[in-house]
């Protein structure tokens, strides 16, 4: 996560947690993203949580939560999507990446 938050200060952002499958614990991952937007002063204003079931990396198009945060992203009104680790974003190679980032 950038440690350099302050331009944040004021803006939308919001919190995206994904676990692989329902055996995973999604809290390790809320917790670190409270943690990091507490030490910056920081508000989530929404969380989106992929937590029930499956939500593979590679199948974003099929992951609810992931889909309701890019068109709330697409909106220009959320200026930072947080999460633990870029992995958790999920993603099925770098061109997906690019692409998600790009939005």
């Amino acid at each position: 996560m950038n440690q350099d938050a302050s331009f944040l200060k004021g803006k939308m952002v919001v919190a995206y947690v994904r676990v692989s499958d329902e055996e995973s614990d999604p809290e390790r991952q809320r917790a670190m993203i409270q943690a990091w937007a507490v030490k910056h002063g920081l508000e989530i204003a929404h969380w989106f949580e992929d937590i029930v079931g499956r939500n593979p990396r590679d199948e974003s198009e099929k992951r609810v939560h992931f889909q309701e945060m890019r068109k709330l992203v697409q909106t220009g009104q959320v200026q930072a999507v947080v999460v633990d680790s870029i992995e958790r974003l999920g993603f099925k190679d770098q061109h997906e990446f690019g692409h998600i980032i790009h939005e």
